[in-house]
């Protein structure tokens, strides 16, 4: 949170408003179709209780499947929600970040076995490493006059150095090649996480393709900015306790504990850190 919150305030001074929108437009109308990449794979290998090798290999199988496909949605229809935006500078993020949607499930099945093994130093390790390339990255592109595409190229480089990191901790069951074995017992529990996560994307990231085809760039970076600084409190938190949550709650029903209490008391717990800091927020906008 902290590196990125430094980085977001020199890309700010180093990059103009117009700028940061065009990439941001990209970014979100690719991450409606990074939801459906990601399907919920991940989840699955989390809590599946039975995890063979050909359920492991056919996990790995429906990613890359996906990738490849949404990637190649993402690089066809680039040409025209360049035209739609009437801007071409958004055509040319797309097509760096569908190069992107390629190498994640090699990161991603690993990632999620170190999950499922309860092995958060490792993935700790492996955010930390990929968010400090990330950001060297963007900031020097900036430095050098790349404009709106040291974003693209640095998010780019950002996704290689997680493969990298992740394939340093990979644990010696996850499979090298894919297969399709098991596929429908994959398919059957991520059709329902990935439909869930699509809507809840698309709730968050309509308004940025809406101020960019209705009003300006310019638009879009200001409401990007203010929305990242709340972002950078509330999904960061949520994000590290989801991290942790699912195997928890995963061992917990498999170990026949109470759900429910469970539930509610992680709820308060998240309320009482979680309320006092947006109400900061709010009374510092000024």
């Amino acid at each position: 949170m902290v590196i990125n919150f430094a980085t977001s305030i020199v890309l700010a001074r180093l990059l103009t408003p117009a700028e940061i929108g065009i990439f941001s437009v990209a970014f979100v109308f690719a991450g409606l179709l990074r939801t459906i990449r990601e399907l919920g794979v991940g989840a699955y290998i989390v809590q599946e209780p039975d995890l063979t090798e050909a359920r492991l290999r056919s996990a790995f199988g429906v990613a890359a499947f996906i990738a490849i496909l949404t990637g190649a949605i993402v690089a066809a229809m680039a040409p025209f929600v360049g035209a739609f935006y009437r801007e071409s500078g958004i055509t040319d993020v797309l097509l760096v970040v569908s190069v992107s949607f390629l190498l994640t499930p090699i990161g991603s099945t690993t990632l999620a076995l170190l999950r499922r093994d309860m092995r958060f130093k490792e993935i700790s390790i492996a955010e930390m490493f990929s968010t400090i390339v990330q950001s060297v990255a963007g900031i020097a592109f900036a430095w050098f006059g790349f404009s709106y595409m040291s974003l693209a190229w640095s998010s780019l480089i950002g996704i290689i150095a997680s493969v990298v990191i992740a394939m340093y901790y990979r644990p010696a069951k996850t499979p090298w090649l894919p297969a399709f074995s098991e596929w429908r017992r994959v398919w059957d529990f991520c059709r329902f996480a990935s439909a869930s996560s699509l809507i809840g994307n698309a709730s968050v990231s309509t308004s940025d393709l809406v101020l960019g085809r209705m009003l300006n760039m310019e638009s879009v970076a200001l409401f990007n900015r203010a929305q990242s600084l709340a972002d950078l409190i509330g999904p960061v938190l949520f994000r590290a306790i989801n991290a942790v949550s699912l195997p928890y709650f995963v061992k917990a029903n498999n170990d026949r504990a109470d759900l429910g209490g469970l539930y509610f008391r992680s709820s308060a717990l998240i309320a009482a850190v979680s309320v006092p800091t947006f109400c900061v927020l709010g009374l510092l906008a000024d």
